[in-house]
């Protein structure tokens, strides 16, 4: 039962993140419940002062990744909808966005939208 609390007490922590060049705020479970990969980072077995975790700058937990295409993963996390990436100046959807939100989506594991968008839905 404590461990219960415990792991909803950890879920519901705030952190904040740098992700490329931008800085994201969200819960821990936001992350680590959709993302087996962000989960194993953010566990106890991954030290948030290993230099593969935090940046030496802000000592904030950091991801190496392009900013705008993580912010699409995590709204996906957070909501499970599925991004709808228009071009407006093309008037279509953006093909090469749509492939670079999969290819993280698949880095960090988070299959549900990989698929999604592969699957050309």
């Amino acid at each position: 039962m404590a461990t219960s609390t415990t792991s909803t007490a950890q879920s519901d922590k705030i952190i904040t993140l740098r992700v490329g060049d931008r800085t994201f705020t969200t819960r821990l479970g936001t992350l680590t419940e959709g993302s087996p990969f962000l989960a194993a980072k953010f566990s106890d077995r991954w030290n948030a002062n290993n230099d593969a975790t935090a940046s030496r700058a802000d000592d904030l937990p950091f991801l190496d990744a392009d900013g705008e295409v993580f912010a699409h993963v995590l709204e996906y996390l957070r909501n499970r909808s599925y991004p709808l990436l228009w071009n407006a100046t093309e008037k279509t959807f953006d093909v090469g966005l749509y492939g670079r939100v999969a290819a993280l989506a698949r880095y960090l594991m988070i299959e549900g939208l990989a698929t999604w968008i592969e699957s050309g839905r």
